[in-house]
């Protein structure tokens, strides 16, 4: 199931990676659905605005003519019931053994703050002067009259699958209580993969572990390109039988030879999500040894946060291994070393594969998982939207922070930083 959102400035990656499924030799045991939801103001059989649904096969064209019967109204990609009734739609019109779903869009990290639409796009002119890259999956959305005043296009909380003509989008809670009224009573998709920025993170993760067995995405933006769905998908038609680990892989390993040599920038894991209650718990307990040592140990737990870039430029995303890794080696409590080489070493089993260009690497650390970590209490106080992580946050609420203390230990540090 392929959940491709294109009703905004991605219209013409969507129609690239569209054909690529097109390319692919189908079987009778390998079915892909997609619905496209696209921005074009013409009103043709290739050229078309609304949302279309389509039953891949080699050769298929995007066209109205080529699309499934019976589907053809503009459909709101950024609504939870929307995405409700596709999966649920796939599901009863193409049952199988094994079921995996897509998000496709632009996708948004932890969030990105303080920066106006002027801004990002004359940021990142100039950072592809200094150095070229394709234009990535940032999140591009104009807002409803009543938030304009707010000047920025950030979202209140994580989010993906910006619809534009519909003026919506859809917060990770609300993906997670959707998959969760499709997939419940001990079914599960085999994989949900997120073909969008930055989405490869804890709290993501944590949020559809009761919805899927293995996730992929990236813990860094993405090249507007995103995923090569041909090489990977034909692989799979010729194996149907395999899991979402062995897929996982497969999506790994194409997309470190589609981006290895020419995005050093870029990165993409798969990550096995019936351990990621085991890891969460980890990651509280660590986050309450810290708080615990602060008084003593903040600068040193300081320096090891500095050891770590930001994701997306400016985000606060960090990769969770890399923190951990740095915390166990420092001259900290022997009780908290201990904590952090447990969550170091429980995240290497969580990362089923990995992939990390080469300028991802070093002080990235880019193993596979990151999450939300800003440096210190400024960079805290300069996201706008800041109040999402506070337990008493019912707008939305992040189910991590709900249920772990991860977010208590960030608001004890930022008293000392």
């Amino acid at each position: 199931m392929v959940y491709m959102n294109a009703d905004n400035d991605l219209d013409a990656s969507a129609i690239a990676d569209f054909r690529e499924m097109a390319k692919v030799a189908y079987s009778s045991e390998v079915k892909v659905a997609v619905q496209l939801d696209r921005l074009n103001t013409n009103n043709t059989d290739t050229e078309w605005g609304e949302t279309r649904r389509f039953l891949m096969r080699k050769n298929l064209m995007p066209t109205r003519s080529a699309a499934w019967k019976g589907f053809d109204a503009e459909q709101n990609m950024g609504d939870l019931k929307t995405l409700v009734e596709f999966t649920t739609w796939a599901k009863k019109e193409f049952p199988a053994e094994r079921y995996m779903l897509v998000i496709w869009n632009h996708g948004d990290g932890w969030r990105l703050h303080g920066m106006s639409p002027s801004l990002r796009r004359r940021q990142r002119f100039i950072a592809q002067a200094k150095s070229p890259l394709p234009k990535q999956r940032t999140g591009a959305l104009k807002l409803p009259s009543g938030l304009l005043e707010q000047e920025t296009l950030e979202p209140h909380y994580r989010t993906i699958s910006e619809d534009v003509t519909n003026q919506d989008r859809l917060y990770v809670r609300e993906v997670q209580d959707a998959l969760e009224s499709v997939f419940k009573d001990g079914e599960s998709l085999e994989l949900l993969g997120f073909d969008a920025c930055l989405m490869q993170m804890l709290e993501v993760g944590y949020a559809m572990r009761k919805v899927a067995k293995v996730m992929v995405a990236s813990e860094e933006l993405e090249p507007n390109s995103g995923w090569n769905y041909s090489g990977w998908l034909q692989r799979l038609v010729e194996k149907p039988d395999v899991n979402g680990k062995v897929v996982g892989g497969l999506l790994v390993n194409s997309y470190a030879s589609t981006y290895g040599q020419s995005q050093p920038d870029t990165t993409l894991s798969a990550t096995n999500l019936t351990e990621m209650e085991t890891l969460a718990t980890a990651v509280s307990a660590l986050g309450d040894e810290l708080a615990a040592n602060l008084d003593n140990s903040w600068k040193h737990i300081a320096k090891a946060r500095h050891g770590c870039n930001i994701y997306g430029r400016r985000y606060h995303g960090i990769d969770l291994h890399r923190f951990a890794s740095l915390i166990a080696k420092a001259p900290l409590a022997p009780s908290l070393r201990a904590r952090a080489a447990t969550v170091f070493k429980l995240t290497e089993v969580v990362v089923i594969n990995n992939y990390a260009g080469q300028a991802r690497r070093g002080r990235f650390g880019s193993r596979g998982l990151a999450l939300y970590f800003p440096a210190n209490r400024k960079a805290y106080d300069g996201d706008k939207f800041k109040d999402a992580y506070k337990d008493e946050n019912d707008d939305y609420p992040v189910q991590f922070v709900k249920d772990h203390r991860w977010d208590n230990f960030l608001h004890a540090f930022f008293r000392y930083v």
